[in-house]
């Protein structure tokens, strides 16, 4: 059998990476017979060493391009992970993972030159469409968000979520957690904002609950990184760590009891996947995207602050159910597939 391609051209950060490493770790592990095309600007991946075939190409759709026409009769399927099919029809099966839900649906908030630049991408994708044989998403939402974009429902659509849970993280003692989490850095449509004044209203009514953050201090998120130092400064128990690395993630888990989820959409939402497979509960938007993986504790109004006040207050009585996962990781189950 010829070998298979796995385009990851465009993925070099946050979490497309982390589903990268964990797809290339159980293609490794699996002894599938691949070549892997990878950005130039990727970090090395964790199973790198052990890749017979690797690829490096800039993030150039010119330079894509070239290298498909060139080896085009040289594989048994492609899987392009970086949302955007190939730019010719190919002689194998083509199936285009999808997982960037900003594309399809730009945050109101996003400036009118980001905007443009994700409707000339969207643009690129949908046009570039009818070159793959099927799309791989993580979850039903980014199914039904990419259906109804696309305006193309006849394409198979299949979902197999990936993520990797640490088997450290599945022993983490349930024992005196006390503390909120929320991971992930800052951006207009995570609802850290939401987040903070409901910290703030909370700490007014005399309920203090710490809160623990991992907003980078850069220039795009200094305005906001000023607005928690305010909050500390008044008392409101926010700590902010910054950008941490992994084994840091291990150290809040440990201390957390929930996981409170305020982001607007997300193509997974793997701090919540992470939070109850360690045991943590999860108060998050009553959105789909988080009824398509998990049954939260409570929900709340993502853009409603005292909404997020009622749902905490709420869980606080001590009469919400356990958070339960809905899903599992599929990897094995894609690596299979593209076999076929």
């Amino acid at each position: 059998m010829k070998p298979i391609l796995i385009d990851a051209i465009y993925i070099n950060t946050g979490g497309a990476l982390t589903v990268l490493n964990r797809l290339i770790d159980g293609a490794v592990d699996s002894g599938l017979d691949f070549v892997l095309l990878k950005d130039e600007r990727c970090p090395k991946l964790h199973s790198e060493e052990n890749i017979h075939n690797i690829v490096i190409l800039p993030p150039s759709l010119k330079t894509r391009h070239k290298y498909y026409k060139t080896h085009k009769q040289e594989f048994h399927s492609v899987l392009c992970m970086g949302n955007v099919p190939p730019s010719i029809k190919m002689p194998c099966k083509v199936h285009t993972y999808f997982h960037n839900l900003s594309i399809l649906i730009p945050p109101a908030t996003y400036s009118v030159r980001q905007r443009f630049k994700f409707y000339l991408k969207r643009r690129v994708i949908q046009f570039l469409s009818k070159n793959t044989n099927t799309w791989i998403v993580q979850t039903c939402n980014t199914r039904n968000i990419l259906q109804e974009s696309f305006r193309n429902k006849t394409k198979p659509t299949f979902i197999y979520p990936i993520y990797f849970i640490p088997e450290s993280f599945k022993d983490i003692p349930s024992l005196n957690r006390t503390e909120y989490l929320f991971i992930g850095d800052y951006t207009c449509a995570k609802g850290h904002e939401e987040l903070l004044e409901a910290w703030i209203k909370l700490h007014d009514d005399g309920i203090d609950l710490p809160l623990n953050l991992t907003v980078s201090r850069r220039p795009m998120t200094e305005q906001f990184c000023q607005k928690i130092d305010k909050a500390v400064a008044n008392g409101v128990l926010v700590k902010n760590h910054g950008f941490i690395p992994f084994y840091k993630v291990y150290e809040l888990y440990e201390k957390s009891k929930v996981i409170i989820y305020p982001s607007q959409n997300e193509s997974l939402g793997l701090g919540i996947v992470e939070g109850i497979s360690v045991g943590c509960d999860v108060i998050a938007s009553d959105l789909p995207y988080v009824h398509a993986i998990c049954h939260p504790s409570e929900v709340f109004d993502c853009k409603n602050p005292d909404s997020i006040v009622e749902a905490v207050i709420k869980y606080e009585n001590g009469h919400s159910p356990k958070s339960e996962l809905t899903i599992h990781d599929c990897t094995a189950e894609l690596i299979n597939f593209l076999k076929k």
